[in-house]
């Protein structure tokens, strides 16, 4: 059934409508944020990377929903652009009524109730229907959709804990729920035991991905791809931030990876070059991890040679700097040639064929033996159906 014209332009509008709204939303918080007095505690460039990375979900959803309005994704990603938004707001503004200010702001309470449970559909959509749903927004079967809905369901039930918990107590404030009616006031922790129900659906989403990719076509094969990188490249970044305890803008210039891939995969721009960007990502990520430690370990070694000559480590740095820079480039051609051999073997093997060919083809002046190994070349690394030569016969007027 073919949805009226005035129906099909209602869905792009009510797309970027919704976008307008959360994109306000982070803009009043950091207006509310800077009039309470907390803009201080975060860096400016920390704010505003943090500010782009929640402003990535709406604006990715909003694309998606106004060029696919039945794929589920773009919708997924608004409702979680808006109650990141919504929830930034009722969260200053819950300070500002709350703490800073008591009795002086109206619906200061009713921003602390939204700031207790706007959270939790945000932060467990993408990692259960936001995978188990990419790329057209359907599970990969129907044997799959009780993921969906119990993922549907757990996510319902701590919402439903967080909205009507018996108080509301933040950082500075505990007030009565006006709508509460449970007998616990931290349903983070007092529903503990459906977080744990939810690991197995999260690691079920993501199990669905591999089903998929064995399934699918070249072109969905690519959107996987794009955003098992995005993914992968997220985790890593979280998982160095905590180990080495780098400062918050970390994660902040981090966040927008996962919804940017989520909308280059499916608007499909691009979507070919996503082999090229992995290639470099594995030879230059472990390029760097092992000049890394060379680079520690020369240091380490000279320090400890030079302990007894001198105190002074500006030499064993500079020493150090000098072997990374010699080993470089040989470096990068190994690592380059093994990464090309193990994940990208056909390219690779066809690559070796076209060497070996392009050095027989200076000897070769058999024409017809140059005829078959140039279609035995084409027949390899191309892999056509069928391979003919055809050869112009020579200019006879004006052959001497």
């Amino acid at each position: 059934m073919q949805e009226p014209a005035g129906v099909k332009k209602l869905i792009p509008a009510l797309g970027w409508g919704l976008c307008t709204v959360a994109l306000a939303g982070l803009v009043a918080s950091a207006v509310v944020q800077e009039v309470v007095g907390r803009a201080n505690e975060q860096d400016l460039l920390e704010q505003i990377a943090l500010m782009v990375g929640f402003a990535s979900f709406p604006v990715i959803g909003a694309l998606i929903a106004s060029r696919q309005p039945s794929n589920v994704i773009g919708w997924i990603f608004l409702q979680v652009g808006l109650g990141v938004g919504v929830l930034r707001l009722a969260e200053e503004y819950a300070h500002l009524g709350l703490v800073r200010d008591p009795g002086s702001w109206p619906g200061a309470t009713f921003a602390a109730w939204l700031e207790m449970w706007l959270w939790f559909p945000g932060l467990m959509a993408i990692p259960t229907l936001g995978f188990l749903l990419f790329p057209n927004g359907r599970p990969p079967s129907r044997r799959w959709n009780w993921v969906a809905w119990s993922s549907a369901a757990v996510i319902a039930c701590m919402t439903g804990g967080a909205m009507f918990q018996g108080r509301l107590e933040s950082t500075g404030y505990s007030v009565k729920n006006p709508v509460g009616f449970l007998p616990f006031a931290d349903a983070e922790q007092t529903l503990g035991p459906l977080f744990v129900a939810l690991l197995p659906l999260v690691l079920l989403s993501l199990g669905s991905m591999v089903v998929r990719y064995r399934r699918a076509g070249a072109e969905q094969r690519q959107q996987l791809k794009l955003l098992l990188l995005a993914a992968v490249m997220f985790a890593g970044s979280i998982f160095l931030a905590e180990t080495f305890d780098l400062p918050g803008i970390f994660f902040s210039l981090t966040l927008w990876m996962i919804p940017a891939a989520i909308g280059v995969a499916i608007l499909k721009y691009r979507l070919y070059d996503v082999d090229l960007v992995i290639n470099r990502t594995l030879v230059y990520g472990a390029l760097t991890g092992l000049l890394v430690l060379f680079y520690l370990g020369i240091v380490f070694l000279l320090q400890a040679l030079m302990s007894g000559v001198t105190q002074d480590s500006d030499l064993a740095v500079a020493a150090s700097t000098l072997a990374v820079a010699a080993i470089f480039r040989p470096l990068r051609n190994r690592i380059q040639t093994f990464i090309d051999h193990r994940f990208y073997r056909r390219k690779y093997n066809a690559r070796m064929t076209l060497e070996n060919f392009s050095s027989r083809l200076r000897d070769d002046v058999d024409l017809e033996h140059l005829s078959h190994d140039l279609a035995t070349v084409v027949s390899d690394v191309m892999q056509p159906r069928h391979v003919s030569v055809w050869l112009r016969a020579p200019d006879r007027a004006g052959a001497r």
